[in-house]
């Protein structure tokens, strides 16, 4: 069965994060873990949604896990508060930038995306509307993380 992964009923946004993430939620095992077409087992974490159920800007959130990478992602009131929030990821980020560092940014009329490589971590923040999905992790993780972005659009 599909799996609804947001509690906050404040808006329609549920439906909408949930729809996006779809390809990525397709069945559930036996062990509260999902199967996916992913090479990895992603465990989804609603309880993320209960460290931002004081902030008034965030409708809903999600988090994803494997052993070793985690990624969220949070939908804003708009886009202008989820853009607010890259451009913080992006500082953050920066601050572990070393010489060599490997460094993207892409940007389009509603979307933008941020990676850096740098001391061995890989870190991503993207965002489409008024939807962030952000991840730091291992370089050696760059390839799943990347194909779960892919897979989302994002």
């Amino acid at each position: 069965p599909n799996t609804v992964i947001l509690k906050k009923s404040n808006s329609l946004s549920g439906v909408y994060t949930t729809a996006l993430l779809e390809p990525f939620l397709s069945v559930k095992d036996g062990e509260g873990r999902l199967a996916t077409g992913f090479d990895d087992v992603w465990y989804f974490d609603e309880s993320v949604n209960i460290c931002y159920d004081e902030v008034n800007y965030i409708i809903d959130a999600v988090k994803a896990t494997t052993s070793d990478i985690v990624i969220e992602m949070i939908v804003y009131d708009n886009a202008d508060d989820a853009e607010k929030v890259l451009e913080e990821h992006i500082k953050s980020f920066n601050l572990l930038k070393s010489t060599g560092a490997a460094e993207k940014k892409q940007t389009g009329d509603n979307y933008h995306k941020y990676f850096l490589i740098s001391n061995n971590y890989y870190m991503v923040s993207s965002r489409i509307d008024n939807t962030l999905i952000f991840c730091k992790t291992l370089v050696t993780n760059k390839e799943s993380v990347d194909k779960v972005l892919d897979e989302l659009g994002y």
